[in-house]
This record gives structure tokens, sequence and C-alpha cells, in this order.
């Protein structure tokens, strides 16, 4: 938070007055940037604890072993009544589940420089 810390003393340094007629002004504007500083602090607060709480590494483990056992059981339960389109159906949802699954895992980690991640510099760009 060094950079948030530069960021309020370059403002309250901006924004001391002398004079007595624009006192009020300067204090509004000075008011409203550190409301402002506030609030960024907080995002990048969020951003760090998104970043550095992980999943477990288990998770992917128990969803691996769950999706097994659930798939196996549906190609017996499903059977009679699917016929031979079986194995058809089984792969779509198996599919699907699996999509579900590794966005979940990109999602994780959003801050990097895969192509799933956030664009943090497009977004730094337009803010400039």
């Amino acid at each position: 938070y060094y950079c948030i810390d530069a960021m309020r003393a370059v403002v309250s340094a901006g924004l001391r007055t002398d004079d007595e007629q624009g006192e009020w002004k300067k204090n509004a504007a000075q008011t409203a940037m550190e409301e402002t500083i506030c609030k960024l602090a907080d995002s990048i607060g969020g951003c760090i604890r998104v970043k550095t709480t992980g999943l477990p590494v288990a998770y992917d483990d128990i969803l691996n072993t769950t999706g097994a056992i659930f798939f196996i059981a549906a190609c017996l339960a499903w059977a009679p009544g699917t016929g031979l389109y079986n194995p058809i159906i089984v792969l779509i949802v198996y599919i699907i589940v699996k999509l579900i699954i590794g966005v979940g895992s990109d999602m994780e980690d959003p801050f990097g420089f895969d192509e799933s991640d956030l664009p943090l510099e497009k977004f730094c760009e337009e803010v400039d």
C-alpha cells in the first residue's frame, strides 16, 4: 500500500492553501479524494485476498473422484432407459460438467498473464 500512502501525501500537499477564501473548496476536494483513495485501498485489499486465498489442492481430486463415481453409476442407471444412446448422453453430460469445472479452475486465479486471466494492463491503460 505504499503507492496509496504516496497518493495521499501528494493530494494533501497539493491541496494545502494559505488563503482563507478557498479553504472550504480545498477541504471538499481533499475529502472527496480521500474517499476515492480509501475505496481504491479496499479494492486492492479484495484483489489481494482473492489472489492469496486459493482453493485446497484436494478440491480437484474430490471433484474428479466424485465425477468418476457419478458417471460410472450414470452409465448403469441410465442404460435401461436410453439404450444404445447411453454412451452418447453420458459423454455429453461429462463434457458439460468438465467444462464447468475447468471454468471454475480458471477463475481460481484471475491475476496473471494467461489468456483467460483479467486484462489488468488494459484496465490500467483505460484509467490513465
